[in-house]
């Protein structure tokens, strides 16, 4: 009888932690859900800026981007990033770069140091930016929109294996930036040359 009393209290005990765990993971599971859903709601509004800004430098329709627009972009990025003045006509005072994913940053410093470094051959703010140094910087661009759809997961909802997928890219992306950015010194040792 004692036994059977003392298995009946251990059970009893026992089911009520796993339901007490339960409920505390469940609870801390649904906390997370709604901080992501908040978080994805913060980078929707900021990261619109930053996608429409982009688009100055886009494959269809090609722009026509002079140095000074390039120069206008950089600065417009820069203050879209540490929020300063309400950038791009932004209703938000949240910096935008507080709000970018791992990968995003690096998809924006690749992005920024591009420009910088093209900015370096530019000789007269209302030349054309020429076919290569645009093709470059464009190519940039859509790497760091493709790195923001990943983190609002507008395009596709995650999995185990579309994150190995999304990891290699960015792998392969920041050889490709290492690349732009050679290519963009190599002009502008090039220009300087020519001076």
């Amino acid at each position: 009888m004692a036994s059977q009393t003392l298995t009946a209290l251990i059970s009893a005990a026992a089911g009520l932690a796993v339901a007490t765990i339960g409920a505390i993971v469940k609870g801390a599971l649904a906390q997370r859900a709604g901080l992501d859903e908040a978080l994805r709601d913060v980078r929707t509004k900021l990261y619109t800026v930053a996608w429409r800004a982009t688009g100055a430098i886009s494959l269809w329709p090609r722009s026509d981007l002079t140095w000074g627009g390039l120069r206008a972009l950089q600065q417009d990025l820069r203050d879209w990033y540490f929020a300063d003045a309400r950038p791009l006509g932004s209703a938000s005072d949240s910096p935008g770069g507080l709000y970018l994913s791992s990968s995003s940053q690096l998809r924006y410093r690749e992005m920024q140091r591009l420009i910088g470094l093209s900015l370096k051959a530019a000789k007269n703010d209302h030349d054309l930016v020429p076919d290569d140094v645009y093709d470059d910087l464009r190519d940039e661009c859509s790497a760091f929109r493709t790195a923001l759809t990943e983190d609002l997961e507008t395009r596709r909802k995650r999995s185990f294996w579309w994150a190995i997928r999304i990891r290699w890219r960015h792998h392969i992306q920041e050889r490709a930036a290492e690349a732009r950015a050679r290519s963009a010194e190599a002009r502008a040792a090039e220009e300087s040359q020519a001076s």
